[in-house]
């Protein structure tokens, strides 16, 4: 997975090895996404200071 983030903008890309299982793909980007969310929160309170 590649994410990149510039004024308010987010983009990204996710490869998958051709046969894998649906379910299992989006099982993955779910977790994926939701790690990123809340390293993201915390990266955002840490900068603010809380």
């Amino acid at each position: 997975m590649i994410s990149t983030v510039s004024d308010g903008n987010s983009k990204t890309t996710i490869n998958f090895i051709l046969g894998t299982d649906s379910d299992r793909a989006t099982n993955d980007v779910r977790k994926a996404i939701a790690s990123w969310i809340s390293r993201s929160v915390f990266d955002l309170c840490v900068y603010q200071g809380g």
